[in-house]
């Protein structure tokens, strides 16, 4: 072999070597270049980006405020790779960066990497305070509660505030600060944080508490004038003197003024009874101090009563009784005689009359009495004066037929047997009437049978006292042929007096009749009359006629031989 031969053989060899070793070199160097941790550590807390491997992308996200401009990343990669910029190495993250990591082989892969600033959830108050006081208030914060609260000097008009509000960064407040606002009632404000998250706080802003607990007038508007009453600071008592004629204390209605803001008890414009002496009322401040006037009421000295002239001297029982005059009060009335007395009730009572009911009992009999007024418990005798029976009332009453007369049955009370008139009344004219029967609460009357037709009135006067029935009656003229007793001259007759009929359709010129006396006991006694005319006969009693109460009838002959009867006239007393 040449030497040129083995020389190419040897420099081939060589080559194969060296580039044999060379190939195993490039492959033991490491292919990884992936970027394995991405955080900011300068961000407190520090942040972490999300890496997206298969995409070789990085998201981070920072808080809000956070300036993109000079962030240093702290940069973990593949072992024995390398990244560029390198970490620790400030970059602007306003835009996306690029990050290129080359493994130890040389490859290399380029990640981006977007730095995302989050927005800012703080809703937050963190001051609340007024300006332009004298000096600057800061209201309390509750942020637990989201309560707002302040207390103001009533110096400061409170519906017109504007209160310096200091919120989270990028938030907003409504209403704004700076903006006047009324604040006599809570006023609610909202918080919007960046990312629209709201928050509302209460802000009750209030006056300071006022410590006036003073009266400053009580006064009693009901009289007129008005009565103001005095007060004495120094004692805290209040007093007024009223008219002397003021007659209920138990229900006064004041009107009171207190220290502005403070409330009193009882309340102002209540009633309130004044009739034991004096009533406490107690006023309170707003910061709840209190003070207590004794309020006194009393009356001022009465004038003398003045009394007129009684109407009368003369009463009946149940009759109301009216005393005039002046400066009454306190009234009692007694009716006094020997051994008794008597003190009805006032149905009336005022400063200028009284008025009250006569006794109407059994045990108030009828006779004079000393009357006697008692005025604000002092004695006033008003002279005597003499009671009579009471006057009589008519309920109603009924008609019957009985002996050819109507009878009437007059029902009522405060009759008098023997005492009682009736009489039936048309335009003005009594007819009198004869009683068949009477007691206290009856009476049986015979309808005088000569009455015209009409409506007639029934009246019965009893002792002096007459009263009307409250309907009439309707009476129908008699249109008998019959004879008919009107009347007597008297019912009291004396043997050898005449006896006077009078009526109608006893006959005509002169004659005679038969008048029959029956006394209910025995048989019917008869006698002859004189006819005077057709409407009175007469006859003298007769010694043989016995004496009785009788109850007589006239009895008329007829041209045809006939008999005509009268009604039945009652009560004909007959004596020696």
């Amino acid at each position: 072999m040449t030497k040129s031969l083995l020389r190419r053989i040897w420099l081939f060899s060589a080559i194969a070597f060296l580039f044999i070793q060379c190939t195993e070199d490039e492959e033991a160097k490491s292919p990884l270049n992936k970027i394995t941790e991405f955080s900011i550590s300068s961000i407190s807390p520090e942040v972490t980006g999300s890496i997206d491997v298969e995409n070789l992308t990085i998201e981070i996200d920072v808080p809000s405020g956070a300036d993109l401009t000079t962030l240093s990343p702290s940069i973990s990669v593949s072992e024995n790779a390398t990244v560029s910029p390198a970490s620790g190495t400030s970059q602007d993250f306003t835009n996306p960066v690029i990050y290129t990591v080359t493994a130890e082989n040389g490859t290399s892969v380029e990640y981006t990497v977007t730095v995302n600033v989050l927005k800012n959830t703080n809703a937050k108050i963190e001051t609340f305070g007024f300006k332009g006081f004298e000096t600057e208030l800061a209201a309390s914060i509750d942020e637990e509660n989201k309560m707002i609260t302040a207390v103001i000097s009533r110096d400061y008009d409170i519906t017109k505030l504007k209160p310096t509000i200091i919120i989270s960064d990028l938030a907003s407040v409504t209403p704004a600060s700076e903006t006047e606002v009324d604040f006599s009632e809570d006023v609610i404000y909202t918080v919007v944080a960046e990312d629209s998250t709201e928050v509302n706080y209460t802000v009750s802003i209030r006056y300071e508490l006022r410590t006036g607990n003073a009266m400053v007038s009580f006064d009693l508007e009901e009289f007129t004038p008005v009565v103001n009453g005095t007060i004495d600071e120094d004692s805290k008592t209040v007093s007024l003197t009223l008219p002397w004629n003021t007659s209920d204390l138990t229900a006064l209605v004041p009107t009171i003024e207190i220290s502005e803001g403070a409330t009193v008890s009882p309340e102002n414009n209540s009633a309130q009874d004044f009739s034991f002496g004096s009533v406490d009322y107690t006023v309170t401040a707003e910061d709840g101090s209190t003070q207590v006037y004794e309020v006194t009421v009393e009356l001022e000295e009465a004038p003398d009563p003045v009394f007129d002239d009684l109407s009368s001297s003369t009463f009946r029982k149940g009759e109301l009784i009216t005393i005039s005059g002046q400066n009454f009060s306190d009234i009692s009335v007694t009716f006094v005689r020997e051994g008794f007395s008597s003190s009805p009730s006032l149905e009336t009572e005022s400063e200028t009359s009284f008025s009250f009911t006569v006794p109407n009992n059994v045990s108030f009999e009828v006779g004079t009495y000393s009357l006697e007024v008692y005025i604000r418990n002092e004695e006033f005798v008003l002279g005597e004066v003499d009671i009579l029976p009471p006057p009589p009332s008519i309920s109603d009453f009924t008609t019957s037929n009985s002996d050819d007369n109507i009878i009437v049955r007059i029902n009522g009370i405060n009759f008098i047997d023997g005492e009682n008139k009736v009489s039936f009344i048309k335009d003005n004219v009594k007819n009198e009437a004869y009683i068949k029967e009477e007691n206290s609460s009856r009476i049986y009357a015979v309808l005088p049978p000569l009455l015209e037709t009409g409506d007639y009135t029934i009246a019965v006067e009893t002792n002096g006292a007459e009263v009307s029935a409250t309907n009439t009656i309707n009476v129908e003229a008699n249109t008998t042929t019959d004879p008919i007793i009107a009347g007597v001259e008297s019912l009291i007759v004396k043997k050898g007096q005449k006896l006077v009929i009078n009526g109608k359709n006893f006959g005509a010129g002169s004659g005679s009749v038969i008048i029959g006396f029956m006394d209910g006991w025995t048989s019917t006694k008869t006698k002859t009359a004189d006819r005077i005319s057709d409407s009175l006969v007469e006859l003298v009693i007769p010694n043989d006629l016995p004496v009785e109460t009788y109850t007589i009838y006239v009895q008329r002959y007829n041209d045809d031989f006939s008999t005509s009867f009268s009604n039945h006239f009652y009560n004909i007393v007959i004596e020696d």
